[in-house]
């Protein structure tokens, strides 16, 4: 039973896609689904702006753009002032190494991380609420109960929200992240990563039970909600109306600020002195983050300017 039980999980985790297990899979997924709107019907102000702002430095600019990480091709072509901001950055930060994502260790040891010892459930482990909740996404997914009863409830919420996506007609593969990263390829362009793999995988594996609880219950709170905000989204993203896009994503997370301060509000403090080095070493740089990042109080964009950096959203 046990063999069989990892082989349905392995089954099940790999049609996350190689590049899946990245936190932005959360911190982003309404802004994701959001984007299921097809791209004829948008409307987008040319004179107008964008989720892309400028940290100035003298003639210097590091550019930091607010990424959406799951895409469908007709979502292209990204807002000018997006494409411009690569043309003129010699290197490209990620949040991750998006090369070292391809490698399928990296599954491994996120199965290695998630997965209960034998004998223990996800089921036993949840309130009568998130464990109700779960079994209900489990039958609008059609992922059978046992493939994810041995999971911890953290990898749960990224599989759930990759599935979700990915049923939609969604992939990480057009996603601005790997647009970019595929880009910086081609053009061999220096590229350079926030945090590790590790990293990510030890922030949601460090989390105790009560806490993975919450973040699994948020996750399943914003799939909910995701296809009702998908119209506002869409146009506040695109137009870089700062304000009603965190008023939207912030909506869920703001209701479990553990979650918060520990997946995006020391990830953002982490971040800075990268981000930093970069201005002082004035190597024009695009530095590119899941979109929470750089909105709403504590964000890099609101610490920068504490710092006294100049920054302009573009």
């Amino acid at each position: 039973m046990a063999t069989r039980r990892a082989l349905i999980i392995r089954s099940s985790t790999a049609r996350l896609g190689r590049r899946s297990c990245s936190l932005v899979l959360v911190l982003v997924a309404v802004a994701a689904v959001a984007l299921r709107a097809d791209a004829r019907d948008r409307t987008r102000d040319a004179a107008g702006k964008t989720c892309l702002w400028a940290v100035e430095s003298g003639a210097h600019r590091v550019f930091l753009l607010g990424s959406i990480h799951f895409l469908r091709p007709d979502a292209y072509p990204l807002p000018a002032a997006m494409e411009e901001a690569y043309a003129a950055s010699r290197v490209v930060v990620f949040e991750t190494d998006i090369a070292q994502l391809m490698d399928p260790g990296v599954q491994a040891r996120m199965l290695e991380l998630g997965m209960y010892p034998p004998g223990r459930r996800v089921f036993d482990a949840l309130g009568p609420d998130t464990r109700q909740r779960l079994e209900s996404k489990l039958r609008d997914t059609g992922l059978p109960a046992e493939a994810v009863a041995g999971l911890k409830p953290w990898v749960i919420a990224l599989t759930l929200s990759s599935l979700e996506f990915l049923r939609l007609g969604f992939s990480p593969d057009f996603g601005v992240d790997m647009h970019f990263f595929q880009k910086a390829q081609a053009d061999r362009k220096k590229t350079e990563a926030l945090e590790t793999i590790e990293h990510q995988l030890q922030l949601m594996a460090g989390m105790d039970d009560a806490m993975q609880e919450k973040f699994l219950a948020q996750t399943l709170q914003e799939l909910e909600q995701a296809v009702d905000m998908a119209p506002d989204l869409v146009r506040y993203w695109e137009s870089g109306q700062v304000e009603a896009l965190r008023q939207l994503l912030f909506k869920t997370i703001d209701q479990y600020p553990g979650t918060r301060d520990r997946m995006l509000i020391r990830r953002n403090r982490a971040w800075l002195e990268k981000i930093e080095g970069l201005i002082r070493r004035e190597e024009a740089a695009l530095v590119i983050m899941g979109a929470m990042h750089l909105i709403g109080p504590g964000s890099v964009v609101d610490l920068l300017q504490q710092k006294g950096f100049r920054v302009q959203q573009r």
